[in-house]
């Protein structure tokens, strides 16, 4: 029995795909094991930073208006200009309030 070329041409593309769709199986096989095997690295805690030093904050103290800065920053700048260094409302030393920020360490 002989299979005209037409029928031969289907029977080889229809392996070819065979072929291709488990190629592609194994490609996304090969993926999930990667990511299985290569774990995220741990995220760093956010720092939070006084915005007039640029440095973690040392006894962190908040303005009325909610603005975070070290008691030492926020004492020099309302000393030095009366307002919030971060929007410019008044503020006075007796208006400020002492934050506890949870360990970030």
């Amino acid at each position: 029995m002989l299979l005209s070329e037409l029928q031969l041409l289907t029977i080889f593309s229809y392996q070819e795909e065979k072929e291709k769709e488990k190629e592609k199986e194994e490609e996304k096989e090969k993926e999930k094991e990667k990511e299985k095997k290569s774990p995220e690295p741990p995220k760093k805690p956010p720092q939070l930073d006084c915005p007039i030093c640029m440095a973690a904050f040392e006894e962190p103290m908040s303005t009325r208006c909610g603005h975070i800065f070290c008691r030492g920053c926020i004492n020099s700048a309302i000393a030095a200009q009366g307002k919030c260094p971060t929007c410019r409302k008044k503020v006075t030393k007796n208006q400020l309030i002492r934050v506890f920020l949870p360990s970030l360490s």
